[in-house]
């Protein structure tokens, strides 16, 4: 597990520029626009570059860094500089270590240090009033974390020194990052907020979907709220106390192998793109949102304002609305079975220009088919638009498939929309 934790660095970004200028007298800054005494005589440097290879570097790995001279006219390479990590020449086991040479190479400490980043900064010997800083971050790229045995500290996230809670894990990390979480139930009553905001680019990993468990509090309108292009995999949300929705997500990323099986005030998933031209493209895959409730209630994909995702191979059951798709949406849905639901898939709303328009196989999405929708209570597929809706290569109850009104039926346009669900 170690090797895992200490393999691949951050993420290799062009060469950072800072430039830091100091000049030793008022002829020296004229020099950057007027030359201050013309072209003859020497040329002094007025400030130093600071190169960095990465933007961030993991635990224990190394990072070039190099100090360039910067004149008005050209570029001396590699003065000769001295180096410090948070004012310490050469750095030290907590904040990392730097070598005296240039390029430079800083070695990133076992933990994090506080804050999540040092400074770096190099010191021209020629003069000491010609210096460069800035900043790098040091970061796990999995970060562990144990309800029961692990510790809320800024050094801790390693296999051997876990973090204990998610709402001060979501603190400390940043694009790239990867939260495992081991089995246990993350909620109030464990010391946890209990409304959680995952930042996008960051993923947050349960190691298994039935025993990592996480609930709200009641006091926010989502359990999980998801930055553009985060990712949750392998863990169950649950609904604490009232909660509206169990993950919120407005951007793109990854929903995969999640669970829910409590109704909440308004859906399961929310995928909402915010009326932007079908902007949301995030993937739902392999999910199981089965309502434990004794009645169909709820919806179980709420998939809202302009959404462009995809759902796959999920398991959809016992909810008022198995899919609720509204406002300009096109979610692609493929491989899913969507049974016992009061409505499977409702399609409703537009405007703007669009047409609410699923692809449940064979439409100008790509969709494969391959989904089963049958027994439920009143409609297979419900088209509340005037689009045609494509559902190719799909189960139905009845085959072929019946037409309402009446119902219960498994297919039903209302308001001159059309399904075509055979070739």
């Amino acid at each position: 597990m170690i090797a895992s934790l200490e393999a691949g660095g951050g993420r290799r970004t062009r060469a950072r520029r800072v430039l830091l200028a100091v000049s030793a007298s008022v002829c020296a800054l004229a020099l950057l626009t007027s030359g201050c005494g013309g072209d003859s005589g020497p040329v002094e440097p007025n400030g130093l570059n600071l190169f960095f290879t990465e933007s961030r570097v993991q635990v224990t790995r190394s990072v070039q860094i190099e100090a360039v001279h910067t004149y008005p006219r050209a570029r001396d390479e590699n003065p000769a500089c001295d180096w410090y990590v948070d004012g310490t020449p050469g750095g030290n086991a907590m904040v990392g270590t730097i070598t005296q040479t240039n390029p430079a190479t800083f070695t990133a400490p076992p933990v994090v240090p506080a804050g999540g980043t040092v400074e770096i900064t190099a010191v021209s010997r020629a003069s000491s009033a010609l210096t460069a800083s800035d900043t790098l971050r040091v970061a796990f790229t999995i970060r562990y974390l144990d309800g029961e045995n692990g510790s809320d500290t800024s050094s801790g996230g390693t296999w051997t020194n876990p973090l204990r809670t998610l709402t001060y894990a979501l603190d400390l990390v940043t694009d790239g990052d990867t939260l495992a979480i081991l089995p246990g139930s993350y909620d109030p009553d464990h010391g946890e907020a209990g409304n959680y905001f995952v930042p996008g680019g960051v993923a947050l990993r349960g190691t298994s979907r039935d025993s990592c468990l996480i609930y709200g509090s009641g006091t926010d309108y989502s359990v999980l709220r998801l930055g553009d292009g985060a990712t949750i995999a392998g863990l169950t949300v649950g609904n604490w106390d009232e909660d509206d929705i169990a993950i919120l997500t407005t951007g793109g990323g990854l929903i995969k192998d999640v669970a829910v099986s409590q109704p909440f005030g308004l859906s399961a998933i929310r995928a909402d793109g915010g009326r932007r031209t079908r902007s949301n493209d995030v993937v739902i895959e392999g999910c199981e949102l089965v309502n434990a409730a004794a009645t169909p209630t709820g919806r179980a994909l709420e998939l809202y304002n302009s959404t462009h995702c995809v759902v796959r191979d999920c398991t959809i059951s016992g909810w008022e609305y198995g899919l609720y798709i509204n406002r300009d949406s096109d979610p692609l849905i493929e491989r899913s079975t969507i049974t016992g639901n009061k409505y499977g898939v409702l399609a409703a709303g537009g405007g703007g220009g669009l047409l609410t328009q699923p692809d449940l196989g064979g439409g100008a999405r790509g969709s494969v088919g391959g989904n089963t929708i049958r027994d439920n209570v009143e409609v297979g597929v419900s088209n509340y638009t005037e689009a045609t809706i494509w559902a190719l290569d799909n189960t139905w109850t009845t085959d072929p498939p019946t037409e309402g009104p009446p119902t219960p039926a498994d297919l039903y346009n209302l308001v001159g929309g059309t399904i075509i669900w055979t070739r």
